[in-house]
């Protein structure tokens, strides 16, 4: 503002430092400085300008309060300084509708209302434009003119005297440029040059021959193992002495534990013999050979020296016709006390002639070591799974699918990806294969199936820092890959987290990926591709670690698998370092091994009865011995049979009574308790309202073809 600017009234308040105007615009007129007169009071400053029609003063109004005032606006300062310009331009602006600004020239066409101020701001261009009536139209340069230039300034000081000092001085390669640099800051400075190789010069003659030189070895010393080979030269450029420090090889590691044999005593026609256990006979020691146990198979009569069952061992000796003292015995004399050691090694075997093995000479020693090596060859290691291929089905009948982590044939329970699948026995699958799991998949949905077996920890505890092998046979209805694990439970004995796969999806085969990541550790893992409907080999080796408290195998199809693809397999885990053959236990071993797990009776067991009597009106006592004791107290289970009057068929039950000479009748529902504990009797109870007899009759409990009653001690 360069006048004074009167236009409209004013209203104050005293005590206030607002001023309220009245047609008044003071946005483009009034600046911060300015005086303010009303009527005749003493001028006051504007603080500054709020609106067209409000002012805030630097000062409180010390006048009266009035309205509808005159007033008058004097400028506070020169309106021409070029800095005073730019601050109001910024306040005129700021009071503009809209302002926007960028590189590019502005387009009319943006959109935006009139009275919008646009600023141009790129390299040496800074230009304001103000649309009306839809355009921009001319700019406004915001940059002044330059001005002249001004005088030439007074002459500086006199800098210090330059310094040049001689720095690296190197050779370049011959043929290259000379070159120089100059390094440092004023004063001081350092030349650098790199001066070229001159040209090869012509060869000299040819000097005089010189001695020959010699070199021989001295002395070779044996380093300690694991330590770095050493030469170092004793003598001279000339005359060479090769000085050598050759480390010892690590040690070997230990190899596996041979088999021995298990003295029976005497030879007994009735005892049953198994591979490898060994009998005197015709005051002979005999060696069993058949890998089928077996009992009533004599030795043969000497000289003949085996059969199908027995290979002599060691020969009596023909006895003496002489008499006196023993002097020596094969050039051993005796020692004091008149004691004659005889070694193996010593002594010699010249009328046997092996059958089945091959000795590395004529000595006893070398004799049993060929035995010792034949047995180890023939793979007599004892399966330490039990049942491992499911030839003994307790459950078969009782269940008709398997979900996951529920038990099937004998000590096997399945492992589902998400459904279920059902379990049966394959049979005669290929010669030397009787029995092999078989695992079908029966969920709509295509899903990985399995199975496992958890050792006792009485049966794995000796296993610790031992090498074991998993090995057995397995086969799909499709190609795929079949996969198997030895794991070891960390957690308390014979508590396990049974379920121990955690996420099928996964192709980590770690704790905490697949399986799962508290209390076990993956003593192994493998897998073994299989074509379709082929019976595969597979095996898996691991040293167990000294926590392991249940040793755990699992074997399953890597591969999902459609609706009713079957997969078959059987398992041999034994204590060595590599698999041997499988050996086929009897059914009678396997069946009473199991029964310390899982026992069910049903009528093949019991023949069609067991023992009871009537304990009370309302309960009948039923009593059975199982064969072995139970791991634990079991679990008590049954089929839900119905009572029948009369002989049992299907799923009845039945008691017939022999003080009445009639089967019993009963009222009311039929229930079962157990009350046991983990010894080998089974005292079960059928109670209902009453019974028809007398408190203490003996009778005869009788189960029909498809009734049974479980107790279950399963891991």
């Amino acid at each position: 503002m360069t006048a004074w600017y009167r236009t409209g009234t004013l209203s104050v308040t005293n005590g206030s430092a607002t001023v309220t105007g009245s047609s008044t615009g003071w946005n483009t007129t009034v600046r911060a400085g300015d005086f303010l007169f009303v009527g005749s009071s003493q001028p006051v400053e504007v603080g500054s300008v709020v609106s067209n029609t409000q002012l805030t003063l630097v000062n409180t109004w010390a006048g009266a309060t009035a309205s509808g005032q005159s007033y008058a606006v004097a400028p506070g300062a020169a309106w021409g300084d070029v800095s005073q310009y730019a601050v109001e331009a910024a306040r005129i602006i700021a009071n503009a509708v809209q302002i926007t600004g960028g590189s590019a020239v502005p387009s009319d066409a943006d959109g935006l209302p009139d009275g919008t101020i646009y600023i141009r701001r790129t390299t040496g261009v800074a230009d304001y434009y103000q649309k009306a009536s839809g355009s921009y139209g001319t700019p406004l340069s915001l940059i002044g003119p330059a001005g002249s230039t001004g005088s030439v300034g007074p002459a500086g000081p006199s800098g210090p005297a330059n310094s040049l000092a001689i720095g690296t001085v190197g050779t370049g390669a011959a043929g290259s440029s000379a070159s120089a640099t100059i390094t440092g800051t004023a004063p001081s400075y350092t030349l650098n040059l790199t001066i070229p190789r001159g040209n090869t010069g012509a060869t000299g003659a040819t000097g005089p021959q010189g001695a020959s030189a010699t070199m021989t070895v001295g002395s070779v010393t044996t380093g300690v193992a694991g330590s770095s080979a050493v030469v170092t030269n004793s003598g001279t450029s000339t005359a060479a002495v090769l000085d050598f420090t050759i480390p010892r090889g690590d040690t070997g590691a230990a190899g596996a534990d041979g088999d021995s044999f298990t003295h029976q005593g005497d030879y007994n026609s009735g005892a049953t013999y198994s591979y490898g256990q060994a009998v005197l006979d015709q005051n002979s020691t005999w060696v069993y050979i058949n890998v089928t146990p077996g009992s009533g198979n004599a030795p043969p009569t000497l000289p003949t020296t085996s059969n199908s069952y027995w290979q002599l061992a060691a020969r009596a000796g023909v006895d003496g016709t002489a008499s006196g003292t023993v002097t020596s015995v094969n050039g051993q004399n005796p020692v004091s006390g008149g004691a004659v050691t005889v070694k193996a090694d010593a002594v010699e075997i010249n009328t046997l002639t092996p059958s089945g093995y091959t000795p590395a000479g004529s000595t006893v020693e070398q004799h049993l070591a060929g035995i010792s090596s034949a047995l180890q060859s023939a793979g007599v290691n004892p399966n330490l799974l039990i049942n491992g291929d499911g030839m003994v089905f307790q459950r078969s009948g009782a269940i008709t699918t398997s979900a996951d982590d529920t038990y099937h044939v004998d000590r096997w329970y399945a492992l589902t990806q998400s459904g279920t699948c059902t379990v049966t026995q394959r049979q005669d699958a290929a010669n030397g294969v009787p029995f092999m799991i078989r695992m079908t998949q029966s969920s709509a949905s295509s899903q990985r199936i399995g199975s496992a077996q958890i050792l006792e920890s009485i049966d794995s505890k000796v296993l610790r820092d031992q090498t074991v092998t998993l090995s057995g046979r397995a086969a799909l209805s499709v190609n795929g890959t079949v996969r198997f694990a030895i794991l070891e439970w960390t957690g308390t004995a014979d508590s396990v987290t049974s379920d121990v796969v955690s996420n099928w999806a996964s192709a980590t085969f770690t704790a905490g990926n697949f399986f799962l990541a508290s209390n076990l550790t993956v003593a192994a893992t493998g897998s073994q591709a299989v074509t379709a409907n082929t019976l595969t080999d597979y095996s898996l080796s691991a040293t167990l670690s000294g926590s392991c408290n249940n040793l755990i195998v699992l074997v399953w199809s890597d591969t999902a698998l459609t609706q009713t693809s079957a997969f078959d397999f059987r398992a041999k885990l034994e204590r060595a370092s590599a698999a041997t053959a499988w050996v086929k236990d009897c059914y009678a071993d396997i069946i009473n091994r199991c029964y310390r797990y899982y026992y069910r009776i049903f009528s093949s067991v019991l023949t069609n009865a067991a023992g009871s009597f009537r304990q009370a009106t309302n309960a009948v006592s039923i009593m059975h011995y199982s064969p072995v004791p139970f791991r634990v107290a079991p679990t008590f289970s049954h089929s839900s049979p119905t009572w029948a009057a009369g002989n049992p068929s299907g799923n009845q039950v039945a008691n017939y009574n022999y003080a009445a000479g009639a089967h019993s009748t009963i009222s009311g529902a039929l229930t079962f308790a157990y009350t046991g504990g983990p010894g080998t009797l089974n005292r079960f109870y059928a109670q209902a309202t009453s019974f028809s007899g007398t408190a203490g009759d003996i009778s005869l409990f009788q189960i029909g073809t498809s009734a049974w009653f479980a107790f279950d001690a399963e891991l």
